[in-house]
């Protein structure tokens, strides 16, 4: 059975009998016109927001001569689309040990001896620096000041603080990776 104006019109005014019959006719196209793009386990999870995407517009949706199918390809391939751009702007982290960093309770004594211990080789590393250097890194990175505070605070001038964190970093890479 194709899709009628008929069955358009019950399901814009929410006859659940008549979106079940737009599922049916329609799912597998959907689908299949996803996991072709982004494989199947994401295509089940995307197909299923076409359905709520489109469930949303049924009331504005006004025909236009083309399928509905069409309609509905047209949503998947916004909705893919938006995935993409998410996709692209989300960082993972990962880390050595995922359940290290899961729970929300306060530090306990396990927690305190493990992160001196991974703090141990920058602190030596730290106090090999020259004094400016020292300075220039806690007021940055420890005490959250921007450039232009620190170079006030020091009596230096950005440009010069902007040098120092530089050389200061570099050095700390250079003795922390040699290690």
């Amino acid at each position: 059975m194709a899709t009628t104006p008929a069955l358009m019109t019950a399901a814009q005014q929410g006859d659940r009998a008549a979106i079940t019959e737009l599922y049916r006719l329609h799912q597998s196209a959907v689908h299949r016109y996803l996991a072709r793009r982004c494989g199947a386990d994401l295509a089940d999870d995307l197909a299923q927001d076409v359905w709520v995407r489109a469930i949303r517009a049924l009331p504005g949706y006004r025909p236009t001569g083309a399928p509905v199918g069409a309609w509905l390809l047209t949503i998947a391939r916004n909705l893919l689309a938006d995935h993409a751009k998410r996709a692209a702007t989300q960082r993972e982290v990962l880390t050595d040990d995922p359940g290290r960093h899961q729970h929300a309770a306060a530090p306990g004594p396990e927690d305190q001896v493990l992160a001196q211990l991974d703090a141990a080789p920058i602190r030596t590393a730290v106090a090999t620096l020259p004094a400016a250097h020292r300075q220039t890194l806690a007021l940055t990175y420890w005490a959250g000041l921007s450039t232009a505070q620190v170079a006030a605070r020091t009596g230096r001038t950005p440009g010069a603080v902007r040098a120092i964190r530089h050389r200061a970093s570099v050095t700390l890479r250079r003795q922390l990776t040699a290690a």
